[in-house]
């Protein structure tokens, strides 16, 4: 209920105050972003058979944190880094999972010098599936490299002060590994997966 009341709470607020921001938007300078987010994670079906064969039955939803950083050039783009972090339950109480990303992205602003700015996002990067705990060794990671779109809004309600909510799909290609398990036979792991994020963050632009 809480993720629920705390994103209409920031709308409200923003909203309430968007009036007074209108003359002093910046459209350039660097930007940093804190904000959470909510995953739905889907894995091919081969790819989730190995993950099975290794004793874990990877969750499909999951919660956690983002961290953006970069620097508008203008009315129209920015350039920034993202790196967001979720975790997955695993099936196993003694396995810790979690999906982990890490994105170069481009950021179109589609009404530029108005206090609510949609906008639409591409990147490209790479993602991990930690698993540690029950034998598993948590520096061994399951990487893909990755491609991402996405969409949201921007509301600006004070000259350094945003808040945001988008949504944004990766697709991801996982690199072959054999998934080093202690006491059964080690598993090869390999295949593509789809991830599906919703969130919200608050953005101070310097």
């Amino acid at each position: 209920m809480q993720r629920v009341i705390l994103p209409l709470v920031l709308i409200i607020l923003a909203v309430s105050t968007v009036g007074s921001a209108n003359a002093t938007i910046r459209d350039r300078g660097f930007y940093l972003s804190l904000g959470s987010v909510g995953v739905h994670f889907d894995l091919e079906d081969a790819a989730r058979a190995d993950l099975a064969e290794a004793g874990v039955a990877l969750g499909s939803n999951g919660n956690g944190g983002e961290l953006l950083a970069g620097y508008r050039f203008g009315k129209y783009v920015s350039l920034g880094v993202r790196i967001t972090g979720t975790e997955l339950d695993t099936g196993h109480r003694d396995v810790d999972g979690g999906l982990g990303m890490f994105v170069f992205e481009v950021k179109g602003h589609l009404r530029p010098g108005q206090a609510i700015q949609p906008y639409v996002t591409g990147g490209t990067g790479g993602a991990a599936i930690f698993l540690d705990g029950g034998g598993f060794d948590g520096e061994d990671a399951l990487e893909a490299s990755l491609m991402n779109l996405g969409t949201g809004v921007d509301v600006n309600f004070a000259k350094h002060w945003t808040v945001s909510f988008d949504y944004r799909t990766s697709v991801m290609d996982f690199d072959r590994t054999v998934i080093p398990v202690d006491y059964r036979p080690h598993v090869a792991f390999d295949g593509s997966g789809f991830a599906h994020l919703m969130g919200f963050r608050a953005t101070y632009r310097f």
